[in-house]
């Protein structure tokens, strides 16, 4: 698992709601709550297609040992997966 792209990032969006982060999937009529973490790395995937820049920018972020949090990501993004929000080409 390299690489993903979104199943249709037109559709979705992250918003803001009384200091709370959501992303609203408008294909599936869905409505998540997320924590700041989680928007920022879904922030970082709706920039890039490499998980690998996407751990390594997390990292530099939250300023973290990147071998820390790569199981965190990578399983963040299956879940994401399971509820396809996104693709990979695994």
């Amino acid at each position: 698992m390299n690489k993903i792209t979104f199943r249709n990032r037109s559709q979705l969006a992250i918003r803001e709601v009384c200091s709370h982060y959501f992303l609203v999937d408008a294909f599936y009529n869905r409505i998540f709550r997320i924590n700041p973490t989680s928007k920022f790395i879904l922030e970082e995937l709706f920039l890039h297609d490499s998980i690998d820049l996407i751990i390594s920018n997390t990292a530099l972020h939250f300023n973290v040992d990147s071998h820390k949090i790569r199981n965190d990501i990578h399983n963040y993004i299956k879940h994401l997966k399971q509820h396809k929000v996104i693709n990979t080409n695994d």
